[in-house]
């Protein structure tokens, strides 16, 4: 009996690592988003939408895996539980890197330069919105609780400065209507980065499943 729980666990520290490492490559295809859509780089941009590809094929590997584990182990209770939140969150990392996609895609359509005088908050939305995510999964990797709460007081940050920085480009569309074609583009990519903070609150969602049993909604910001 010893022995079959040691394997069951080997299996599901091996799914562990394996969501672990699709999280990893989501957060950096972000970071690398912001860095094509900014230095306007085609290159990158190219490089991030041939790395989602992988990310896929992770997600679906991650289902099916733990498909296979609850069909052949029966698992209960706790077990079952986060089996289910690491199908959830692979679904989850999937879609954090089709934002990725989204921005670096900016980078190649942006009809301008990208203007400077938004970099300092697009980088600051990235790296509040990054941090959630890799929270977001050390709390997942280390069963760390206090993550969650952190998770959750950062998400209203991010919310400030995507609504701070859409009315300001609203107004600059306003003011210049050469500029709505760019404007329109950066507010997408605004808005993908905000989605990210997103998704790592349903992350913190989800893992505050498998540690009471309940299904909770975190209270989010409002627009």
């Amino acid at each position: 009996m010893h022995s079959a729980r040691k394997h069951f666990d080997d299996l599901l520290g091996e799914l562990k690592e394996r969501v672990m490492e699709m999280g990893v490559r989501a957060e950096k295809m972000v970071s690398d988003a912001v860095t094509a859509l900014i230095r306007k780089d085609e290159a990158l941009a190219r490089e991030i939408i041939e790395a989602d590809s992988v990310l896929d094929e992770m997600e679906l590997e991650i289902q099916s895996t733990s498909m296979v584990l609850i069909a052949r182990e029966a698992p209960v209770g706790r077990d079952v539980r986060f089996i289910g939140s690491a199908m959830s969150i692979s679904t989850e990392l999937e879609r954090v890197g089709d934002d990725a996609v989204s921005i670096g895609k900016k980078g190649i359509s942006l009809p301008t330069d990208f203007p400077p005088e938004y970099a300092p908050d697009l980088t600051e939305l990235s790296e509040k919105a990054r941090a959630m995510l890799l929270d977001a999964l050390r709390a997942f990797s280390r069963n760390d609780t206090y993550l969650l709460d952190q998770i959750i007081a950062a998400d209203a940050g991010v919310d400030l400065i995507w609504k701070r920085v859409r009315r300001r480009l609203k107004q600059d569309m306003r003011d210049d209507p050469e500029f709505v074609d760019a404007g329109f583009k950066l507010i997408q990519a605004f808005h993908h980065l905000e989605y990210v903070g997103d998704h790592a609150v349903s992350i913190a969602e989800r893992l505050e499943f498998v540690r009471t049993g309940n299904l909770v909604r975190f209270n989010r910001a409002t627009f």
